[in-house]
């Protein structure tokens, strides 16, 4: 039977060696300008975002539909190195 601190051990060494990595949605202007639209948090399998404008939140199994969330054109720009695995743009 495994103990609940080894269980503990287990599940803070899996977090520490696979992070999830940050990333900001910003809008894309045609005249060069552009600004924040929301963030997240990346994992191979799920993303998780968060607008700054109007409180919305999602969990995602894709990039893909950013688009639908935030409108195009958008650019996904990644604070940390975009996990492997990960499908869509950005």
């Amino acid at each position: 039977m495994t103990s609940l601190d080894e269980i503990v051990y287990t599940l803070r060494n899996d977090a520490v060696e696979n992070p999830p990595s940050r990333f900001a949605i910003c809008s894309v202007e045609d005249d060069g300008e552009g600004f924040l639209l929301g963030w997240g948090l990346a994992t191979a399998d799920r993303v998780d975002v968060r607008s700054v404008v109007d409180n919305m939140t999602g969990q995602l199994g894709s990039l893909k539909v950013i688009g639908l969330l935030f409108g195009e054109p958008h650019e996904v720009v990644w604070i940390d190195p975009r996990p492997e695995g990960l499908d869509g743009p950005g």
